[in-house]
């Protein structure tokens, strides 16, 4: 007997997302889809800094100028850029942002369609600063994009046996 396979694609975090699921019935793996395509946009909603109002982005926005209380799951993200930070040395390097910006890199790939980005002299001149974060005030803009992709992973990860449980019993 040959096992039903679903597809299902989507954009998320400047990445084209793409899950498979065997068995059960249409009607169950499009429930067990969507749960998850809304655990990845839940996830960019946070740490995306393309987005305006993402969490990331109002943390940058208030780096030097005021603490601001973060969700569990930009706490995790953080705490993992910086654990990544310190067992490299400095060559994983969460503070990357101007540097990035200064490049040029200030909208998604696919924003940037088109567009050239120019290594300037300002970009060239980044100084690593992840010493530099303190939990109550933070001063150097973050990219957690790494991190942030890998975490929305782990999310996905963790749904996968609620998910795999319940197409079983839907056969």
């Amino acid at each position: 007997m040959l096992t039903a396979m679903h597809h299902h694609e989507f954009k998320a975090m400047n990445c084209t997302i793409g899950f498979w699921v065997a068995g059960g019935g249409a009607a169950d793996a499009q429930a067990a889809f969507a749960t998850a395509e809304q655990a990845v946009h839940a996830a960019e909603h946070t740490l995306s800094r393309f987005l305006a109002h993402s969490e990331l982005s109002r943390l940058n926005a208030a780096a030097g100028h005021c603490a601001m209380p973060v969700s569990p799951l930009l706490w995790d993200v953080l705490s993992a850029a910086l654990t990544a930070a310190e067992s490299t040395g400095g060559l994983f390097d969460p503070t990357v942002l101007p540097a990035l910006r200064a490049a040029g890199y200030d909208r998604s790939f696919d924003d940037l369609a088109g567009h050239r980005l120019e290594l300037r002299a300002e970009a060239g001149q980044h100084r690593p600063r992840w010493r530099e974060i303190e939990a109550k005030y933070l001063q150097p803009e973050l990219d957690l994009v790494f991190n942030g992709k890998r975490s929305a992973s782990e999310v996905l990860i963790q749904l996968a046996p609620k998910i795999n449980a319940a197409l079983q019993a839907s056969e």
